[in-house]
């Protein structure tokens, strides 16, 4: 009870102050330097709409470093993944990773990685940067990709920008995909795979359905055992060349993955307004709470708003739409589609006296839709 009436008489006392600057106090960086001799919080930078299908981080580490795949002094860069691990303690699943490549020769196969610079990455909620993605240091003269991307419940749109002469590639990755990886890919730009990697206790025939569109079309698409390579040959790019990629992801077929996509990132659609969309989303979230700005120091402000950010994102929710505009979702009990709402990933021992009180609070709309769903256990580990 004391607990209640302390957040009650925080919420009395709060004033609205901070308008659109609000988003300036969330650092996604906060708690992602980790080994395994000393963390600071067990994060990864993770990027997403609240409560999203999807979240969106960054891959430093090579393949097969387990959960730990982000070190934020890491100048490597293998991609932005599409991530659910919601703690480096349960794992991954349904992840794969999109990245930028550029060469003055033919690509190498085994090419999966990039050098990038920390300090010219931008990490936000809604959005990330970074300006500088090359072969390798010594390439610098030569000026390296810039990557953008900006995500949406279950789907994200990439804006690339290479630099001129070069031969470039957009990798669509998948880490588990080989030979017998059921690809598409057509004349109208578009493509389709999928991953079924995962850590155990899930039914047979689980898998992330994945459909893309590039914008300009490609010299060549390959499939590279189930990843995706778009490849740019030097004589298309004289001038630096900018290239838009949407992709969308579901659980449940790839009919609804394509559905996902023509619903949240339409070709009419323009990447800025995708950001502007996103960065209303996550300031009207946050700017729930407010304090007046002139009575609390920054330090008071970033650790609050970073926190708060951070209670946005777990429970994940997996509902999806249908063609009769019916949230459904993919069931990890019975590998069926199921009606209505499911949520996952949030240790519920660990957040039922905290999280979800606070929910419960300054998102009181989610909590019902957190509740729903054939789980009696609301947000439990259901794909480990």
């Amino acid at each position: 009870m004391s607990i209640l009436i302390e957040i009650i008489l925080l919420m009395v006392m709060m004033t609205i102050s901070l308008g659109d600057g609000i988003l300036e106090y969330v650092n996604v960086l906060a708690g992602t330097s980790n080994s395994y001799e000393l963390s600071t919080g067990g994060e990864t930078p993770l990027m997403g709409r609240p409560f999203g299908f999807n979240h969106w981080s960054v891959q430093t580490e090579p393949d097969g470093q387990g959960s730990r795949y982000f070190d934020p002094s890491s100048r490597s860069f293998y991609g932005v993944r599409c991530t659910h691990q919601p703690s480096v303690w349960i794992g991954d699943y349904g992840y794969f990773l999109v990245n930028a490549l550029i060469s003055p020769q033919a690509f190498d196969r085994s090419q999966t990685s990039v050098s990038f610079a920390p300090l010219q990455t931008t990490y936000n909620p809604h959005y990330f940067k970074s300006s500088a993605l090359l072969p390798d240091f010594e390439a610098s003269a030569m000026g390296g990709v810039r990557m953008e991307m900006t995500p949406t419940e279950h789907a994200a749109f990439f804006r690339f920008s290479y630099p001129p002469g070069m031969n470039s590639r957009v990798l669509v990755r998948i880490v588990d995909g080989n030979s017998s990886t059921p690809v598409v890919l057509d004349k109208d730009r578009n493509f389709a795979t999928r991953t079924s990697v995962n850590n155990g206790g899930v039914p047979h025939g689980f898998a992330m359905f994945i459909r893309g569109k590039v914008d300009p079309a490609p010299s060549r698409m390959h499939n590279l055992d189930g990843s995706i390579a778009l490849d740019y040959d030097t004589a298309e790019n004289s001038d630096r060349l900018t290239v838009h990629l949407r992709v969308a992801t579901s659980f449940i077929s790839d009919e609804q993955a394509r559905s996902n996509l023509d619903r949240e990132l339409p070709s009419g659609k323009t990447f800025d307004s995708v950001v502007m969309e996103g960065e209303a989303i996550w300031r009207d979230r946050l700017s729930v709470v407010q304090f007046d700005e002139a009575k609390q120091s920054s330090r008071f402000l970033r650790t609050f708003y970073t926190n708060f950010y951070r209670t946005q994102l777990f429970p994940r929710l997996l509902g999806e739409y249908d063609e009769q505009d019916q949230v459904v979702h993919y069931s990890p009990y019975n590998g069926r589609v199921m009606p209505g709402e499911l949520s996952t990933d949030s240790g519920f021992w660990d957040a039922y006296r905290t999280v979800y009180l606070w929910i419960s609070f300054v998102a009181p709309e989610i909590l019902d839709r957190l509740l729903e769903g054939e789980d009696p256990w609301s947000g439990r580990w259901v794909m480990w």
